[in-house]
């Protein structure tokens, strides 16, 4: 499934408190959750699939990702 990758980012910043830090490079986040952190590139189309969703969540120590009622689907 695709989702948009922005309503990903707000779901970590609003419901996991995640700090969201924009890099030099435009296309490119630095995301915290207390001392682990992962990096998150963007792109012009809003889309993100469901493992990289899963992968940020598992670099990031947060055990229940997003459900389908939390993100809005690409259809």
């Amino acid at each position: 499934m695709l989702y948009k990758r922005s309503s990903f980012i707000t779901w970590l910043k609003d419901s996991q408190e995640c700090e969201i830090i924009p890099l030099k490079d435009a296309r490119g986040l630095k995301i915290k959750n207390g001392p682990a952190f992962t990096f998150m590139w963007t792109d012009s189309n809003d889309r993100i699939d469901y493992e990289e969703i899963w992968m940020h969540c598992q670099k990031l120590y947060i055990l229940e990702p997003p459900g389908d009622k939390v993100l809005i689907k690409i259809e």
